[in-house]
């Protein structure tokens, strides 16, 4: 008897001492679930106590895990750029294309404007023009798939009397320079001409 009276106390404070031993009892998990005393974090949530939204900073895109997947024409870590921004802007260059000079002499050695902006419908616009004769290309762009470069719609147009096809790529090489390589047919020959612009 004496020795079930002394084994009672002991078994009372193994007890109590066995539910204050919980690791989850004072833990807060907010967005997960506590597992010896960790939180186990739900999708999209992470943090010592689940606290943090993995996907707040997501901007232009669809997340679920805490990364980031950017829609069409949206890049970073969390798509926060648009990716033709980049492009927009006016640029200024010299067109120096020795074998166009062969069928329109005055366009040797000529000043180019390039304007690049977003129209009400989203889509880039593409302005190229040369205010020392009389020439004034627009029309529309399209991202590439290396998203360093615009697509040009192809263009007809008339130069110095001719009947030409233009169309090309505008390559973007850094902050303040993009690379126009603007492919011309004209009377029946294909002209390459590469031209370097600076941003104003």
């Amino acid at each position: 008897m004496k020795k079930l009276l002394l084994f009672l106390p002991l078994l009372t404070i193994l007890m109590f001492s066995s539910c204050d031993s919980d690791p989850c009892k004072d833990v807060n998990c907010g967005n997960g679930t506590c597992i010896e005393g960790t939180c186990d974090c739900d999708e999209g949530w992470g943090g010592e106590n689940c606290d943090i939204d993995l996907c707040a900073d997501c901007e232009n895109g669809d997340c679920t895990t805490g990364d980031c997947n950017c829609f069409e024409g949206y890049e970073g870590d969390n798509c926060e750029t648009e990716i033709r921004e980049k492009f927009i802007g006016n640029w200024i260059g010299v067109l120096d294309c020795s074998q166009i000079c062969i069928f329109a002499p005055d366009l040797c050695n000529l000043d180019i404007n390039i304007d690049i902006s977003k129209d009400n419908s989203d889509i880039t616009m593409v302005v190229l023009s040369a205010p020392e004769v009389e020439i004034d290309l627009f029309g529309s762009a399209e991202l590439g798939d290396d998203t360093n470069t615009l697509d040009l719609e192809e263009r007809q147009i008339d130069i110095m009397g001719f009947a030409a096809v233009v169309n090309g790529t505008i390559e973007f090489s850094s902050e303040t320079e993009i690379i126009l390589n603007l492919q011309i047919n004209v009377a029946g020959f294909d002209v390459d001409c590469p031209l370097t612009l600076t941003k104003q």
